[in-house]
């Protein structure tokens, strides 16, 4: 009678089978447009601001360089001397020759003084007073031509001390000590590139800056009042570039060959953090767009087809909605079209689902639901590992 009694409660058991499984827990955000910023990413070539190139002006030979080749220099820093002797030697002439002229020039002057009163008693002819003063106006000529040729000497003089043109980062030497330079052909000797601030270079595709012209001629893309674009720059380290930078130069048209409108911006380069040639990734803010839907980056499947979003549509079943991704905004995309106001996009929780169809347990992300859920160890009733069964309460014999 005992054996009897047990074997109906076993056998029910054992008909009823294992308990199902609750539906897996996953993360959604609600989709509500929002005034969100937008940026535009582009590849940029770090180039100096300005490149000068330090060249002779004349002829000699070099006596002394005076810098280190890829050392800073600040404007008036003295990189070369040419020999300056025989520039001397002409400075001391043009001085004899204008010491000459300044005598004749006396000389004229005081025979001109004297013939003026003789002539205006008559005593002397007007045509020798005439030929006084013609001597007087040839002797003047003759000192300010002296004078310009000594200035002139002096100037190539101090042309032999060549000084950086600006404050900088010097080159590599194109002539060393003992090289014969000249004004012409072989006159390059260095060059000097400031480098801070620096420019960064980038290109504009054509379609993408008609798609930007049609959104702020639209109204979906706007500048705060007051407010201007500015730039941001990665490096390719991954690094963020602490300084913003700020446009200075906008070409007019776009290159016939490439299609590519260059864009160029102007940063404070301090520590000289940023090289010419460096290739960094350059980030265009500062534009809002008003009444924007954004999801989450992860919450975007991107495939060959396209992109694509699960939303969790009627009985909290999973369903796969294609969507035309805009800009990014942050750590979220811009969506164009495909979602509307209300929509509950899946941002965690793929891998524990069987894909479209699966019926799932929604919480809100950022809710304290959603915290519980992302940790190892469930509680009771949230599904996933160590959940309890639905109707378990930890008893025996109930």
């Amino acid at each position: 009678m005992a054996l009897a009694s047990m074997v109906g409660p076993v056998s029910l058991l054992a008909q009823s089978g294992p308990p199902a499984m609750p539906p897996p827990v996953v993360t959604y955000t609600e989709v509500t447009p929002t005034t969100a910023a937008v940026s535009y990413d582009l590849v940029g070539l770090v180039a100096a601001s300005r490149i000068v190139e330090v060249r002779a002006r004349v002829k000699g030979f070099i006596a002394q360089r005076l810098f280190e080749e890829g050392a800073n220099v600040k404007e008036g820093d003295l990189l070369f001397k040419i020999d300056r002797r025989t520039f001397e030697a002409d400075v001391q002439v043009f001085q004899a020759r204008v010491e000459q002229a300044q005598s004749r020039e006396q000389l004229a002057r005081r025979e001109e003084d004297r013939l003026k009163s003789l002539v205006a008693r008559s005593l002397v002819s007007q045509s020798d007073y005439d030929r006084a003063n013609e001597e007087l106006m040839g002797a003047r000529a003759a000192l300010r031509l002296a004078q310009a040729e000594l200035n002139k000497s002096k100037l190539e003089l101090s042309f032999t001390d060549i000084r950086s043109p600006l404050t900088g980062v010097v080159g590599k030497t194109e002539q060393e000590e003992g090289s014969y330079v000249d004004e012409a052909n072989n006159s390059l000797l260095t060059s000097v590139q400031r480098l801070d601030p620096i420019h960064v270079i980038c290109g504009v595709s054509e379609r993408e800056f008609l798609l930007y012209q049609d959104d702020l001629r639209s109204g979906r893309l706007v500048l705060p009042p007051g407010e201007k674009m500015h730039l941001r720059v990665q490096l390719a380290s991954g690094k963020a570039y602490e300084g913003p930078g700020q446009v200075d130069f906008e070409d007019t048209g776009f290159n016939v060959q490439t299609g590519i409108r260059q864009l160029r911006g102007l940063f404070p380069n301090p520590d000289l953090e940023l090289r010419p040639g460096q290739f960094v990734k350059v980030r265009v803010e500062g534009y809002l767009r008003p009444g924007a839907i954004v999801v989450p980056q992860k919450s975007v499947s991107l495939s060959p087809l396209g992109s694509a979003v699960f939303v969790i549509g009627e009985g909290n079943k999973l369903e796969p909605r294609p969507v035309t991704l805009g800009k990014m905004s942050g750590d979220r995309w811009v969506i164009e079209s495909g979602l509307q106001a209300g929509d509950r996009v899946m941002v965690d929780g793929i891998m524990k689902t069987q894909g479209p169809g699966t019926v799932v347990q929604p919480v809100k992300e950022g809710s304290p639901e959603a915290e519980a859920a992302s940790k190892p160890g469930l509680p009771p009733g949230m599904g996933g590992p160590g959940a309890a069964a639905p109707g378990a309460d930890g008893g025996a014999g109930k």
